[in-house]
């Protein structure tokens, strides 16, 4: 029988970590900051980080599974950190580091929610909470996703492709079904006949 502890410390998922040299490559000038203790059997995989960010730019599924286990971690964290610290103390009143500390984690949050090059409701809702509770400005959300190749308006928008590749998407969409012998109602009729 697992004590309450164990329970709250067990991970089923994997966890990255030295992570946020993905993001900030500077961070691996010094030593690891923490102490990483395993209770019970691990499972290890090393990457070096150069190849591990090549491998994330040429798959994007290896990128967003990778920001998506960052993704998690830095919820929890945040839940685990928001839990000690009780809902009354805000970030203003604590010192430089820590706001520098949440400036680093929403940049890993906001790539990892970007590279999909989608942004859901959930993780837009997910973003406006993170800077919330940590008195994080919309001029440092601008800045990160200029940082990101995004523009506001994307951001807004939902999707990194313009206004004119979403409809060209659309439009694409009854010749792909056709060419899946996917019959739809927007198949059923001759690509040349106009519709009633």
């Amino acid at each position: 029988e697992r004590s309450d502890q164990d329970r709250q410390d067990y991970h089923v998922r994997g966890s990255i970590i030295g992570g946020s040299a993905l993001v900030d490559i500077d961070v691996i000038r010094n030593p690891y900051p923490n102490q990483v203790v395993a209770r019970g059997q691990v499972e290890l995989l090393e990457w070096s980080i150069v190849e591990l960010k090549e491998r994330m730019k040429e798959d994007k599924s290896v990128e967003a599974a990778v920001f998506s286990t960052l993704y998690l971690d830095l919820v929890e964290g945040l839940k685990r950190r928001k839990a000690t610290q009780g809902n009354t103390q805000r970030l203003g009143t604590i010192d430089r580091d820590l706001k520098d500390r949440s400036m680093h984690e929403f940049g890993i949050l906001i790539k990892a929610v970007l590279s999909d090059e989608m942004v859901h409701p959930s993780e837009r809702r997910m973003v406006r909470e993170f800077m919330a509770s940590n008195d994080i400005t919309q001029d440092d959300l601008l800045t990160l996703l200029v940082e990101n190749g995004w523009s506001k308006e994307e951001w807004e928008q939902g999707a990194k492709l313009s206004t004119n590749a979403i409809q060209d998407k659309i439009r694409n969409i009854p010749s792909m079904l056709r060419a899946a012998n996917i019959r739809s109602r927007i198949t059923d009729h001759d690509p040349g006949e106009s519709r009633k």
